[in-house]
């Protein structure tokens, strides 16, 4: 027998100051099956900025994108108990984070639960606590440990389907490649130390500094406000967007990475 179609259910409606009743279809049913699609569907790209060159949304947008569509949607941070030796004794105390001595680096974890109107699926994520440079961080204060906390919830919410396409294509290890590309660039500064002198090196290096000034002062002659904004926006696209926050002047960055910047804006 041919299967019967769904009539949609209908709730009536009436108008308080006029009397008219009318009818109206109840909310289509959200299902735990179409979690993935709904969340990967939403247009993120809206709300994405750049660190390091890599695209992200924040913690908080992430959050309302997935409270707009499931609001009784929930989140923990998974605590662990780690002991701590003062004066003699032995103090028990429940952390967002453990530390394996076998492993470099603290690690945080985050659980999501997406409630859906037919049930609820649950997931959860790990991430190393990092610096702006996607390097793991030895001792991490509160602060390190608390934004780790909130990337690792963006990284959760993107499993379930929310900002996924940001993450498609990525090898994962930042850390890896950022790490190997810096020891690259002060691998070549000191092979040129050996080979010339290294006055001559930092020669090279001050002038990749004035070009940067030299081409801000071309652009922007009569605005130092304007050459100080797109100073922090070439920075960011070049190295990372917490570094465009903290410095104003070429002056402030390394040789390499004025090098880098330099070449950044050579290629137009």
């Amino acid at each position: 027998m041919p299967k019967k179609k769904a009539v949609p259910k209908v709730v009536e409606v009436k108008d308080e100051e006029t009397g008219v009743e009318s009818y109206v279809p109840d909310p289509p049913i959200k299902r735990v099956d179409d979690i993935f699609s709904t969340l990967y569907a939403i247009d993120v790209r809206p709300y994405v900025f750049q660190k390091g060159g890599y695209d992200y949304i924040s913690w908080a947008t992430a959050v309302k994108l997935l409270l707009q569509n499931y609001p009784l949607s929930d989140w923990t941070v998974t605590k662990h108990k780690i002991d701590i030796h003062t004066d003699g004794n032995t103090v028990s105390v429940y952390a967002p984070y453990y530390v394996d001595q076998r492993v470099k680096g603290y690690m945080v974890e985050v659980q999501v639960t997406i409630v859906a109107d037919d049930g609820q699926i649950t997931r959860n994520e790990t991430l190393p606590v990092i610096n702006f440079r996607n390097q793991v961080i030895d001792q991490p204060d509160q602060m390190a440990v608390n934004k780790t906390i909130k990337r690792c919830l963006v990284k959760c919410l993107a499993n379930m389907g929310l900002g996924l396409r940001l993450y498609e294509g990525d090898n994962a290890d930042y850390s890896e490649v950022e790490e190997k590309d810096e020891e690259a660039g002060e691998n070549i500064v000191t092979a040129a130390k050996e080979i010339f002198n290294a006055k001559a090196v930092d020669a090279v290096n001050d002038s990749d500094c004035d070009y940067i000034k030299g081409f801000m002062t071309k652009k922007f002659p009569k605005s130092s406000k304007n050459r100080e904004t797109f100073f922090k926006s070439v920075v960011s696209t070049v190295l990372n967007q917490y570094q465009a926050s903290s410095v104003t002047s070429p002056d402030e960055l390394t040789p390499v990475e004025c090098t880098q910047i330099k070449q950044h804006l050579m290629k137009g």
